[in-house]
């Protein structure tokens, strides 16, 4: 009997990616204090080993990359080197320490995850591990909401990611990439289980990450040719703006407020369902508008060099931007937004597909979020649409540089 050692052996790292795709490390320190840092030493360790074997094993063809990723990877190492050097004139307390260590992991995850994608067997079957954690994510996230558990804002479900925002932008992201693989019927369900999860975050972001996810899955055919995929999409979408409307107007808590459902929510997770209607809405984008300000300000007095890695986690604001490439023009200067929006403009021609709308998910949530390029889970999302560029700039090589390489099906499914 024949066993394929190599698909065995895929197991192991597959559950090592899953591990930190699905925020555990982070419930993990939060129930034992267990810094999430050693089981990154160990994960790296183990893709490090993987890497080295399939150098070996391949004389280095495997690991071949494409022009568009060398030039992605030279960018992160060059930004790695900004935002250390950038270390030297910040300052220097023990949060702008814990920030640089945060984003030069996240950068060596990146590089590290892409160089496994590249195998696209591996990668096939990771978007199976995607689905799953998309689902998991989501049921988590439903429980959180109902019976607050990880959440750092009670009454927002977030599971093991324990912020909300961010655990809405990775289920949405790991749902895009779970698609892939699956047909029709399997895919509704799959939606139908992430829109109730990212509801369940009550972020407005992830929100609208949901609507365009489900319009790039309508778009590539992945709910099928027929009509019922924009009605799925027309519903979808009204429910969300619906609830939006009545979280925004304090109708959607006095409506759960007076039902049987109530005695299931505790005080925490109905003011959370719009108790002071828009007077919350405003305190929330008044904040994300001072943050914002505050930040373009100082921007503006250090344009090109910045304030250093982490300014805006110690400045006088009680929060940072809430706006990736706002966050890194603070830290480094101009270079920071060259650098995002770059790079992700690299992603988004050099992909197909649902991988593009996945690199152009990730942009709009970065908008957001001042934390994206220091998560672990988003890295690891970043690395698939990274590593996914390789098949496209196989497939369109000239006939003398094509290699036997064969690329999975990710056709619509039928």
């Amino acid at each position: 009997m024949y066993i394929d050692l190599r698909r065995i052996a895929h197991i192991p790292l597959i559950a090592v990616l899953a591990y930190f795709a699905s925020g555990a490390e982070l419930f993990v320190f939060q129930a034992t204090s267990i810094p999430p840092l050693w089981a990154q030493i160990v994960g790296l360790g183990l893709m490090i080993a993987w890497i080295g074997a399939t150098a070996v094993a391949t004389n280095g063809r495997a690991l071949i990359v494409s022009r568009p990723i060398a030039a992605v990877f030279v960018a992160l190492i060059l930004y790695a080197f900004v935002t250390a050097l950038s270390f030297t004139y910040s300052v220097q307390n023990e949060i702008v320490v814990e920030t640089l260590i945060a984003r030069i992991k996240a950068i060596v995850f990146i590089i590290v995850v892409s160089l496994i994608l590249l195998d696209a067997n591996f990668r096939a079957r990771f978007t199976l591990a995607a689905a799953a954690l998309a689902v998991f994510g989501s049921i988590l996230a439903v429980v959180d909401f109902i019976e607050p558990t990880f959440s750092t804002v009670p009454g927002r479900g977030a599971g093991f990611y324990l912020n909300s925002n961010e655990a809405a932008m990775i289920l949405v992201a790991l749902g895009l990439i779970g698609s892939m693989r699956l047909k029709v019927v399997p895919a509704y369900v799959l939606w139908t289980i992430i829109s109730v999860g990212v509801l369940a975050t009550f972020s407005r972001t992830g929100w609208l990450l949901l609507f365009l996810a489900l319009l790039a899955i309508t778009v590539e055919g992945r709910l099928g040719g027929g009509r019922a995929r924009y009605f799925f999409l027309a519903a979808v979408g009204s429910l969300l703006a619906g609830l939006l409307a009545a979280y925004l107007s304090g109708d959607l808590y006095t409506w759960i407020n007076t039902s049987s459902l109530a005695e299931y929510l505790d005080p925490n997770t109905l003011a959370r369902l719009g108790a002071r209607g828009v007077a919350l809405d405003d305190y929330s984008a008044t904040e994300r508008a001072d943050v914002f300000w505050y930040g373009l300000e100082h921007f503006l007095k250090s344009p090109f060099i910045g304030w250093g890695v982490g300014y805006g986690n110690v400045w006088q604001e009680a929060v940072n931007t809430h706006n990736m490439p706002l966050a890194l023009a603070v830290d480094i200067g101009l270079i920071g937004p060259l650098f995002y929006f770059g790079f992700f403009t690299v992603l988004i021609i050099g992909n197909r597909g649902l991988i593009r709308f996945l690199s152009i998910i990730l942009v709009v949530g970065g908008m957001s979020s001042h934390n994206q390029l220091e998560f672990i889970a988003d890295a690891l999302i970043i690395a698939f649409a990274i590593a996914s560029m390789n098949d496209f700039s196989r497939k369109n090589a000239a006939p003398a540089r094509q290699t036997n390489f064969k690329a999975p099906n990710f056709g619509p499914a039928t």
